[in-house]
């Protein structure tokens, strides 16, 4: 998947389900996933936009550690 924007924010989509690894190619500075229904592990892959500056994940039902891949995002600012 090949994605030109700099933003995806998927705030209160009622996604459900796992993040899928296609994120991984993504040029992203802004991702949120706020709101949702999504479950299982942080997929690594989120660690591997390396242009990501804001990272939201929260309210949704996560299980599992939060990947050490994660702190590969050097541009990383926020975290939610």
């Amino acid at each position: 998947m090949q994605l030109h924007s700099s933003v995806l924010d998927l705030t209160r989509n009622f996604l459900s389900g796992n993040t899928l690894s296609e994120w991984a190619s993504a040029k992203l500075e802004y991702l949120s996933f706020n709101v949702n229904n999504l479950t299982g592990p942080i997929s690594v892959f989120l660690g591997y936009i390396s242009t990501l500056m804001y990272l939201n994940l929260e309210t949704n039902m996560f299980s599992g550690t939060v990947p050490l891949e994660l702190g590969k995002l050097v541009n990383l600012q926020n975290l939610w």
